[in-house]
């Protein structure tokens, strides 16, 4: 199923990719931004001056990975490019987010602990002295 607030232009993205995910050759490669740009000219303009295409591609592969349902394939990136996400790079991808998540728990825990320090000794805290 896909999401109404996708646009048709990313959904040809995603279809592009899992073409690519589906070939033998391609399976497992990152997929440039030029070669989706010169695989989909309707969608992403390659000859205009601009990097436009560039910035185009980029918010696409951001609302699809948004918008995701449950039967859809993220889709990773690098330096390199895009691929529709394999088992290994899906616990990649879970380990990054979850150390990401607890680096900010982390910090968010020592927040809380200023605060609750600030409730207790407010004249610590207080931006007139």
């Amino acid at each position: 199923m896909k999401c109404e607030s996708s646009t048709i232009r990313s959904w040809r993205l995603y279809d592009f990719l899992m073409e690519c995910y589906q070939d033998i050759e391609l399976h497992n490669k990152y997929i440039t931004k030029e070669q989706i740009a010169r695989a989909l000219p309707t969608y992403y303009n390659v000859n205009d001056k601009s990097t436009r295409y560039l910035r185009e591609i980029e918010a696409d592969v951001e609302l699809l990975n948004t918008n995701l349902d449950p039967t859809q394939h993220i889709i990773v990136s690098n330096k390199t490019g895009y691929k529709i996400a394999s088992l290994e790079d899906y616990r990649e991808y879970i380990a990054r987010r979850k150390a990401y998540l607890a680096k900010y728990a982390k910090r968010t825990k020592l927040i809380e602990q200023k605060y609750q320090m600030a409730l207790n000794e407010p004249t610590l805290f207080d931006s007139n002295l």
